[in-house]
């Protein structure tokens, strides 16, 4: 038997068998225990004989649900259903029977309640619930509440149970009753002529029936008769005769009825009442030959059936008490272990086929058969398992003496081996040796014991190689003891406490490894070792309470530092106090992490709320980032504006708003101040210099005109040149946005007007047609030049003027009205003033010559001439 199972309790043990004899004997008290067993034992006999002993509906509901194995779910279902039905049953109180009786489906538990629960309302609930005939009448013939059988007959509906209950021993009222239920006339008759059934019930049947003759005192048909004052009416003859019919119908009924009862007789009281149904039948009224030998033979049929009938309960009675002990005996085998041998369990089965015979199986030799046949099959899975667990335990062995022998090879082939380890497993050999144990078929016994014998041998000579090497090496190890003391008292006579701290540790470690000396030195040794050992840890834990002060007196320092504001003084006295704690050196390790806990908790909050400070800051900064942006793609947006007066005051609100604004991420801070002052910068640059770039861009403009009047001239020195009127049309254009360009009069403008005025010249040169009609027209601009011409000519003073020709009387008009416009001017002021208006008539009159553009032709050209004469002698004046 295994170690374990011996400390294990019997329910517990590895054998399915040890465990169901401990289950067989657990008591009432252990319920608990069984329904452990009963949900978790992995053997199906084990929880078999846990649930046959179960009293507990939840337990018993659970392994019906849950189990693997479907006939124990049905044998956890029946013994729930048989709990249910007695705790309904019986006469607890009302509400865990009323419990009970709710867990309850199948109709044949609710018609066992119904016929026998204690309290009348779990009865009619229970018989609420029952809807099959055949249960009804269950109830009918075993309730004993009158109430309750009226009420479960009123729900029968077939007929052949009703018959059947009217014709039974049922109390005359609901015979009665069950007859009037009746609604087939057949059914009805048969009540009628069944002497079996009670008189009520009789009489009763042939009063639903109109025909049908009444019953004497003794519940036999009456004899036919009239009423006394019809008597003479009626034939005697006649009614003889029906007298006769009636009586032959009668009889042939009682012969149906009895023929039938006699066919339904079994049980022990067949015989009985076989011998009163021939009584009966003697008794009966004749029929008809012929119908007579055919009722007598059908009547004999049905009594020697009856009679086989019971010859066959009495044989299977009589097999059912000499199979019994052996269904008993197999049982008592099945449940065994270990199961019995094949000659006993062969001998039982002859002394089962002899005891069983050949005759037909009953109902109740049936079950003993299935029992038998049960538990043979049990025998057979027993004797499957005890094989099977021969076989394991064959192969446990097997696989116990291979590694023992394997375990026996590595030791005796391992680098290191301890002691202990290797007599341990001597041992475990040397009781394989004496008793191998069982083995598989194919092993050899004696070959094992070699083996194991050879490997126990090996091993044994390693460990007493390696005491031999013990001994060497414990001499050796007496010298690494001293050069290990020699080191502790280097670090005592140097009082280096950080490097005795650091080197204690190693140094016991170190002495571990080489601790067994040799017998004589190692006590001294070891006494040598410990006294300077001690005293190293003597100074290393004086030194250390030093640290621990001065380290917590860093901790006191810290005190109220996780609420300061002070970000930059602060962080300076946290990094500092930081040095300071590396530099002190290492605490008691039981004050070590707690200590540590209490320095950088203060530290780790102070960092942490500074870091969410900055980030604060940092994010107030980004917002201020973002909206600088803003304002210098704004002030981008308008550093090439033209409109001043109101971009002046944009961008100036602009500044005013950069101002109230908070400081930027330093990173960003510098090239976004750059960016916003070189857009104003630029604006106001620009509008300083307004004058300059209107007067450069009406340059620009006026270049533009020139070029595409070059452009016009190229053009007709080409192969494709553009037609008079397409030129036409060019030149007014262009020279339309000439006259409406400010160009003034400055150096830069006339190498301007003449490019134009070489245009236009090359124009008229190319293409004479093309100006014709246009603004340029020579011959249409003549007169209006010549008439600038004089004009600028009467500007120009003269002392001896030279005679003139005769005037037209329009040209007499026109000088008469220029004097009489000097006169006007001149009167009341100085010369001064006149030669003032002179310029300035001047000024207008050369506007106006430029207005009519260029001189193209030999008499513009001489006009010009002319007039710039004029003009010149007009300043000079």
């Amino acid at each position: 038997m295994d170690l374990l199972d011996r400390l294990r309790p019997p329910w517990r043990h590895s054998d399915p068998v040890v465990r169901a004899g401990a289950v067989r004997a657990m008591g009432d008290d252990e319920a608990e225990r069984l329904a452990t067993i009963a949900g978790e034992d992995p053997d199906a006999r084990v929880r078999r004989v846990a649930i046959e002993k179960l009293a507990d509906p939840e337990v018993l509901a659970r392994v019906a649900e849950r189990d693997a194995d479907e006939s124990l779910r049905a044998l956890a279902a029946d013994r729930l259903r048989g709990l249910l039905v007695a705790e309904a049953a019986s006469d607890a109180p009302a509400e865990r029977c009323a419990a009970a009786l709710a867990r309850l489906t199948d109709e044949r538990s609710l018609g066992a309640v119904a016929a026998g629960a204690a309290h009348a309302a779990i009865r009619e609930a229970a018989l609420a619930r029952v809807t099959s005939d055949r249960v009804l009448r269950d109830v009918v013939r075993q309730a004993t509440d009158a109430a309750l059988r009226r009420a479960a007959l009123e729900r029968i509906g077939e007929v052949a149970i009703l018959r059947g209950l009217a014709v039974g021993d049922l109390p005359a009222e609901l015979a009665v009753r069950a007859v009037e239920r009746l609604g087939d006339p057949d059914a009805l008759r048969a009540v009628a002529a069944n002497r079996a059934a009670p008189k009520a019930a009789r009489e009763r049947a042939r009063a639903l029936l109109p025909d049908a003759p009444p019953l004497d005192d003794e519940g036999d048909v009456a004899a036919p008769g009239r009423p006394a004052e019809i008597a003479g009416v009626v034939d005697p003859r006649e009614a003889a005769a029906h007298r006769a019919r009636l009586a032959l119908d009668e009889a042939r009924r009682a012969r149906e009825a009895l023929c039938a009862q006699v066919a339904a007789l079994e049980g022990p009281d067949a015989l009985a009442a076989l011998a009163r149904a021939r009584e009966t039948w003697a008794r009966l009224d004749p029929v008809p030959p012929a119908e007579h030998e055919a009722y007598t033979r059908r009547f004999r049929e049905a009594c020697d059936a009856c009679v086989a009938r019971d010859r066959d309960r009495l044989a299977g009675a009589a097999s059912h008490e000499r199979l019994l002990p052996l269904v008993r005996e197999a049982e008592s085998l099945a449940g065994s272990l270990p199961p019995p041998r094949p000659k006993r369990w062969n001998d039982l089965e002859e002394r089962w086929t002899a005891a069983r015979g050949a005759e037909p199986a009953g109902d109740a030799v049936a079950e003993l058969e299935r029992r038998f046949a049960a538990a043979k099959e049990r025998v057979g899975e027993h004797r499957q398992q005890t094989d099977a667990e021969r076989t394991a335990a064959q192969q446990d062995n097997l696989v116990r003496l291979t590694a023992l022998h394997a375990r026996l090879e590595e030791l005796a082939a391992a680098e290191a081996v301890k002691p202990t380890t290797g007599r341990r497993e001597l041992g475990l050999a040397d009781t394989a040796i004496a008793e191998p144990g069982p083995l598989p078929p194919g092993e050899v016994r004696a070959a094992w014991i070699a083996r194991l014998t050879q490997a126990r041998d090996r091993l044994g000579q390693r460990l007493r190689q390696d005491t031999e090497t013990e001994e060497w090496r414990r001499w050796a190890n007496a010298t690494a003891q001293e050069e290990i003391i020699q080191r502790v008292e280097a670090l005592l006579e140097a009082n280096d406490l950080a490097e005795g701290v650091r080197q204690l540790g190693r140094l016991q470690d170190e002495w571990a490894q080489v601790a067994t000396a040799t017998p004589e030195k190692s006590r001294p040794l070891w006494e040598r070792f410990r006294t300077a050992r001690n005293e190293l840890r003597r100074r290393c834990d004086a030194w250390m309470t030093e640290n621990l002060a001065r380290k917590r007196a860093l901790v006191e320092q810290l005190a109220g530092v996780a609420e300061s504001t002070s970000w930059n003084e602060t962080s300076e006295l946290v990094r500092r106090l930081q040095a300071e704690w590396k530099a002190i050196g290492p605490v008691p390790g039981k004050h070590a992490r707690a200590l540590w806990q209490e320095f950088h908790e203060p530290c780790d909050r102070f960092f942490a709320q500074r870091k969410e400070h900055f980030a604060r800051v940092d994010a107030v900064r980004g917002g201020n980032a973002e909206r600088k942006t803003a304002l210098c793609e704004r002030a981008e947006a308008l550093a090439d504006s033209k409109d001043w007066d109101a971009t002046t005051a944009v961008v100036k609100k602009l500044q005013a708003d950069w101002k109230q604004l908070g400081p930027a991420p330093r990173a960003q801070e510098e090239a976004l101040w750059q960016r916003f002052r070189a857009a104003c910068n630029r604006f106001f640059d620009r509008r300083k210099r307004r004058d300059e770039l209107e007067h450069e861009e009406e340059l620009a403009k006026g270049q533009a005109l020139c070029a595409r009047l070059d452009a016009v001239a190229e053009a007709l020195g080409g192969d494709s040149p553009p037609a008079a009127d397409g030129v036409r049309t060019a030149v007014d254009e262009v020279w339309g946005e000439w006259q409406r360009l400010d160009l003034g009069t400055g150096k830069d403008v006339r190498p301007l007007r003449e490019r134009l005025h070489a245009a236009c010249e090359r124009l008229f040169g190319a293409a004479p047609e093309g100006l014709r009609g246009s603004r340029l027209d020579p011959a249409a601009t003549y007169a209006r030049r010549e008439k600038l011409c004089q004009r600028m000519e009467k500007l120009v003073p003269s002392a001896d003027p030279a005679p003139k020709a005769a005037a037209s009387l329009a040209e007499m008009a026109a000088a008469l009205r220029d004097r009489l416009a000097t006169n006007t001017i001149a009167t009341g002021r100085g010369t001064e003033a006149i030669r003032a208006d002179a310029s300035q008539e001047a000024e207008r009159l050369a506007q106006s010559w430029e207005q009519l553009g260029p001189p193209l032709d030999d008499a513009a050209r001489a006009l010009a001439e002319r007039f710039a004469a004029a003009r010149a002698k007009a300043r000079r004046g």
